[in-house]
């Protein structure tokens, strides 16, 4: 054999469970008789051939195979990567499903804890509460009256007024205007006969509130829930503005003759400051009368020991 020489032949790769040959034309570059090694140089005969080759070599020279005992055999790196790809999908399947899941059981608590509040709260109110029929702040009042007979001319709005200030005038059949003062330095109260109305001679025409008169809540309850008041119910009030108190001290139960109207007035401290501004504002009030509530018996005089 010497250079130059040709020969034909197969290029043989033994792979995992399978041989790849490939026909060849091959030139000889080298050869050493002493040793009987050479070097060879070859040609694909078909184009398919030589995409076999290059595939092959590519992958090679990437690591994506190597030579382990004379056979070709796939990197450990490619067979072990698409487990890892495995593994970490079934991971992030697995967080995402415990994910749902916590979500879900949250929901259902909170949606649960929800409903038995409201089961809760219902039947604790119709067990124990009963809510009063009318409330409102109120104060100690005075009722200015018309002097004479007549059309009021001038009135007074609601708000401050002087100690002297004209609260209205009122005109008579014969054309004689009479002017009527304030008698203190008060809070006209607003639901006052309007301008030009006619009044009768003693009829009240402005309501005044003295600035320095203490304010009291009035809560109408029908006649048979007085008992459960007697028995100590608390009464819980909230404001307009938000404000609400808890367990109100009651100061007085008025006198039995609103029976004949269904209703029965009870006078309770409103817990907080107030300002005749808000004469007849509505509060709403509710009575509790569960066992752990009940506070001392109010007397039968309609006052609270």
């Amino acid at each position: 054999m010497s250079r130059g020489d040709r020969l034909e032949g197969f290029l043989i790769f033994d792979l995992p469970g399978a041989t790849v040959s490939t026909a060849i034309d091959a030139e000889v570059q080298h050869y050493d008789p002493r040793s009987g090694r050479g070097g060879l140089s070859f040609v694909p005969r078909s184009n398919q051939d030589s995409s076999t080759i290059g595939m092959i070599i590519d992958d090679y020279l990437s690591g994506k195979i190597k030579v382990h005992n004379g056979m070709l055999t796939k990197s450990e790196t490619v067979r072990i990567a698409p487990r890892m790809a495995i593994n970490s999908a079934k991971v992030a399947n697995g967080l995402s499903a415990l994910l749902r899941r916590l979500i879900g059981l949250a929901l259902f608590t909170v949606a649960g804890g929800a409903a038995l509040y409201y089961l809760g709260t219902s039947i604790y109110d119709r067990l124990f509460v009963f809510e009063a029929a009318s409330a409102q702040v109120s104060f100690e009042t005075i009722d200015q009256e018309s002097p004479v007979a007549g059309t009021l001319t001038a009135t007074a709005k609601p708000g401050p007024i002087a100690n002297g200030a004209v609260l209205f005038d009122v005109v008579d059949g014969n054309g004689t205007t009479t002017e009527v003062a304030s008698p203190c330095t008060c809070e006209v109260a607003s639901g006052g006969r309007e301008y030009g109305a006619f009044v009768s001679a003693g009829s009240s025409v402005v309501r005044l509130i003295r600035t320095e008169a203490t304010p009291k809540i009035i809560v109408a309850v029908s006649f048979p829930d007085v008992r459960r008041v007697y028995e100590g119910a608390a009464i819980d009030i909230r404001y307009l503005d938000g404000q609400a108190i808890r367990g109100a001290h009651i100061l007085n139960i008025r006198s039995l003759d609103g029976q004949q109207s269904g209703l029965v007035t009870i006078e309770v401290d409103p817990g907080r400051a107030l300002t005749p501004s808000q004469y007849g504002e509505p509060v709403y009030a509710r009575f509790d009368t569960a066992p752990w509530r009940l506070g001392g018996r109010v007397g039968s005089t309609g006052t609270t020991p």
